[in-house]
């Protein structure tokens, strides 16, 4: 699963929350794990590689869209869009990451807050 998030704070925190409601028993692996340019290059590719690696602990990856530029993995099953995605551009960029292998079956959920259907444009 890949989180796609706007903010460097929101990636820490939905991480944070996440593998702190995960079973015990994960909790030491860092099942989801924060990814974003704030972070130091070797954390950046350790995480990368617990994220792509088939038995890698990371199986939750709460990216910003320029750090994840880097991760490239074939099977992701779900892409998650947290917040209003900026374009649509984006939107199909963040959403490709899902089912790049033909194999597995994919889905791609925008997650935004309930105030925005109240948006008179």
């Amino acid at each position: 699963v890949m989180i796609f998030v706007d903010s460097r704070s929101m990636a820490d925190r939905i991480a944070s929350y996440l593998n702190n409601h995960t079973p015990e028993a994960l909790r030491n692996q860092k099942y989801a794990r924060h990814y974003h340019g704030g972070m130091s290059q070797q954390y950046l590719d350790e995480t990368c590689e617990a994220f792509t690696r088939p038995d890698g602990p990371c199986r939750i990856l709460v990216a910003t869209s320029g750090a994840a530029t880097g991760v490239d993995t074939r099977d992701v099953h779900m892409v998650i869009q947290y917040g209003i995605c900026p374009n649509s551009a984006d939107a199909l960029q963040r959403g490709g990451r899902a089912g790049r292998d033909e194999e597995i079956d994919a889905l791609f959920l925008s997650m935004i807050e309930p105030w925005v259907y109240d948006v008179v444009l």
